[in-house]
């Protein structure tokens, strides 16, 4: 009785242990990524996977540890003599650990599901993206019971813990030096973008049938079960068959494109894809422009990306003469995000409104209005707080940099701070056009 409790306590143990640490790394991991799906259902299916990758590893270490166990304590005589055979001996064990990192996933899967429900407007979870993350569960533990069974006791659990990561390793960079996709998408996860793509469900399906029937096979990898092998390793042949028709295909969402306009002067657009953050883009946008009052932005349009920049684009509510700024939606160096970080917005507002509009036309003629430009873009940072050494956003020029090497600019941006906010205001609304079009004069 004492050791079927002890026995009871230790799996009670090892799937709190397993489910707790697959919990802490999973919401971790996905948490640090969230600007990449929050608020967007899509991407909210897959991001799960991504925590599959070290919940892989602390599935396949705690096999390992179970199955190392007994020849590291010396009773592994008494198991093989045992009339129980080895898979009754170590199922419970097994079947504990599954269970744990299944529970894992599951409150990460949870987690996701909450953070999302909370802002987006459309769609819902897509369980068959699910299914690859679930699959990695009997992989893990057929990894972690080979390695248990072969490698040395003392070894087998980091062996058979950093083998999921090293497989996974090994597919990125097999990718990267190939420059074939169909690498990744053959893996239990991936980082392929959800926005405005998706996979074929059947290249979702066959890949999650691949690593579950490679997890049983390595699992029956026993002189009492090769047969289960050999069956299990046919499966997953065939289901990599059926995923290699598919590795490289991806499916265009367009109504993910279509436009989704609010407010007035500015007007601001994003997607669909987007469509969970507009209003707080409307009201950043409308905060950060604040400081220019006197500009005119009646006939602006804000928009997220260049695809909805574009002549041709549907912008709801908007006229088709209506000037279209970009003004990116960047976080964390992934644009477009799903998430704003205020002060990347505000940057971007700042170069859309005055160092833009140089940018898009030759500016061998315009050297007043690029140094104008240039000054008030510099007048724009720094009356928002913001860095002015071109950390803001990816590709911004470091304004510091050029104020040193342009005297006239550093004058013109010294001059237009010395401006009392009503003739600031003034010269704003007297230079509207200008200004948006790389020509204005600097302020006497």
């Amino acid at each position: 009785m004492i050791v079927s409790r002890r026995l009871a306590a230790g799996r009670i143990a090892l799937f709190l242990g397993v489910a707790g640490i697959t919990i802490i790394q999973g919401i971790a991991s996905v948490a640090s990524k969230s600007q990449r799906w929050s608020g967007h259902w899509a991407n909210s299916s897959v991001v799960i996977g991504w925590a599959g990758v070290w919940g892989a590893c602390i599935a396949a270490g705690a096999t390992a540890l179970i199955l190392a166990a007994p020849r590291s304590r010396g009773y592994d005589d008494l198991l093989r003599a045992s009339s129980r055979s080895q898979a009754r001996i170590h199922l419970a064990g097994l079947a504990t650990v599954a269970a744990g990192s299944l529970a894992g996933y599951t409150v990460v899967t949870g987690y996701v599901a909450a953070a999302t429900a909370t802002s987006a407007t459309h769609g819902g979870l897509d369980i068959v993206e699910l299914l690859p993350t679930a699959a990695s569960v009997p992989l893990a533990v057929g990894i972690g019971a080979l390695l248990g069974r072969l490698a040395p006791p003392r070894i087998a659990p980091v062996a058979a813990a950093v083998a999921p990561y090293l497989i996974y390793m090994a597919v990125v960079y097999a990718e990267a030096y190939s420059g074939q996709i169909a690498y990744m998408d053959l893996l239990w996860t991936d980082q392929v973008d959800r926005t405005y793509l998706r996979l074929p469900a059947e290249l979702l399906v066959s890949r999650a049938v691949l690593w579950m029937m490679l997890g049983v096979a390595l699992l029956g990898l026993s002189p009492h079960a090769l047969r289960l092998a050999y069956a299990s390793a046919v499966v997953a042949s065939l289901s990599a068959a059926v995923a290699l028709l598919s590795v490289g295909t991806r499916i265009e969402v367009p109504a993910a494109y279509a436009a989704a306009c609010s407010g007035e002067q500015p007007r601001v657009c994003v997607d669909r894809a987007h469509d969970h953050i507009l209003p707080e883009y409307q009201r950043e946008i409308v905060t950060s422009v604040q400081p220019v009052q006197g500009l005119d932005l009646s006939a602006m349009v804000v928009v997220m990306d260049e695809h909805l920049a574009v002549p041709g684009a549907d912008l709801p509510g908007s006229g088709p003469d209506a000037r279209r700024v970009i003004v990116p939606i960047v976080k964390r160096n992934t644009s477009p995000a799903h998430e704003i970080d205020s002060a990347t917005l505000t940057a971007n507002v700042g170069f859309a409104l005055f160092l833009a509009p140089c940018m898009a036309r030759p500016t061998a003629a315009e050297d007043v209005g690029l140094t104008t430009a240039a000054a008030l873009y510099h007048w724009w940072l720094t009356s928002h707080g913001l860095p002015t050494d071109g950390t803001n956003f990816p590709g911004e020029p470091s304004l510091d940099s050029i104020l040193i090497e342009n005297e006239e600019a550093a004058r013109t941006a010294g001059s237009f701070v010395r401006l009392v906010e009503e003739e600031r205001q003034e010269w704003f609304s007297e230079s509207t056009e200008s200004v948006l079009t790389c020509t204005a004069v600097p302020a006497r």
